[in-house]
């Protein structure tokens, strides 16, 4: 903002905006320059003031003008209803630019505590402000999803920290709105369309991997459950398990129980267990021109040792490497469920933010 960079002009300080909103006087502004400067002492708070006050009438006045535009015309909503009147006043425009049926929230907009009966709502991207009552701003924040202006009015009228009464809340958000603070849902999401416009689609998984070892009943409970999900939602994965089992009847049992999926699901199942694993680590070392110790500490077991180091995981990622992997365990099952509180809408988790003074 203009006042922000003359100030970094004249000073040589970046100063933040809420200070302007924490300390709107001349001397709260000095004592805000020269903590920021990492100097607190009288002396240099003393010449600080000195040299603002010894500034040029052009420089002066242009700092004056911004700061009153700041924290005045642009800044201050003013509720109708009485005991929540701020200073200032806002016109709104009589051909609204809000719709009553579309769905508004508050997007990029950070919440600036200014006193204790104020908040400042503060858009960075456009560097518009406006100071609203604290507990609007605090319930206004609150609202994570789109509403209609009305919809909005209730919840906000329900929100047990909001004591701004209806028609103060409808003043507040229509002025909120006509000062662009809010965005519509419609806009929100062909902002998002015009950016994805000529690019080319999104990645996707291509393989679930399960690593496992000595636990063949387990893992078939896994991924049967994973491949039901798949057939249910009309998703077509391939499906690879590293299992670094020893005794060479688990190996077998793996191999059993992995054709009965096979079978039953119609979806590509690969198995690699210590004869593959042995065989990938020599084809590895061929290809790659890897020393054998560094191939056989990554992906094989040390015999007669139960210490080894990720080695099923290892031979997971370097047998995809290149692709988009959903890795789980075999003691996982995919079950979906619905949340209790889930309802049908857009929502935004991010964006709202609250700054806290220096």
């Amino acid at each position: 903002m203009q006042i922000i960079a003359r100030i970094r002009e004249l000073f040589d300080i970046d100063l933040p905006i809420q200070s302007f909103f924490l300390t709107p006087t001349v001397d709260g502004i000095t004592q805000a320059l020269s903590e920021r400067a990492g100097n607190e002492s009288p002396l240099y708070t003393a010449n600080l003031s000195e040299e603002m006050e010894s500034l040029s009438t052009e420089d002066a006045a242009t700092i004056a003008q911004d700061f009153s535009s700041l924290l005045n015309t642009e800044t201050d909503l003013e509720p109708s209803d009485s005991g929540a009147s701020l200073s200032g006043q806002v016109h709104i425009n009589a051909q609204s630019g809000w719709s009553p049926e579309e769905r508004y929230r508050l997007v990029s907009v950070s919440r600036i505590p200014s006193s204790l009966a104020e908040n400042v709502l503060y858009a960075s991207a456009s560097g518009i402000a406006a100071r609203v009552p604290t507990s609007f701003a605090e319930a206004l924040c609150r609202e994570k999803r789109f509403f209609t202006l009305k919809e909005l009015t209730e919840r906000m009228l329900k929100d047990p920290h909001n004591q701004v009464g209806r028609e103060a809340v409808r003043n507040l958000l229509n002025q909120l709105i006509e000062k662009n603070l809010f965005m519509s849902e419609k806009v929100f999401v062909e902002s998002f369309a015009r950016n994805t416009q000529g690019s080319t689609s999104d990645p996707h998984i291509t393989t679930l991997g399960i690593v496992s070892c000595n636990r063949p009943q387990s893992l078939q409970r896994s991924l049967e459950s994973y491949m039901e999900n798949c057939q249910t939602n009309g998703k077509t994965l391939e499906f690879l398990v590293i299992d670094n089992s020893v005794k060479h009847a688990i190996c077998l049992e793996y191999r059993e129980r992995l054709q009965s999926l096979r079978g039953k699901f119609n979806l590509p199942i690969a198995y690699a267990g210590a004869q593959e694993l042995k065989q990938f680590a020599v084809d590895l070392g061929q290809l790659g021109d890897i020393p054998r110790s560094v191939l056989e500490f990554a992906l094989l077991r040390p015999p007669h040792s139960s210490v080894f180091h990720s080695v099923n995981r290892n031979a997971l990622l370097l047998a995809t490497a290149g692709e988009l992997v959903f890795n789980v365990d075999d003691d996982t099952l995919c079950q979906t469920f619905a949340s209790p509180s889930m309802s049908k809408g857009l929502g935004v988790l991010s964006g709202v933010r609250q700054k806290s003074p220096r």
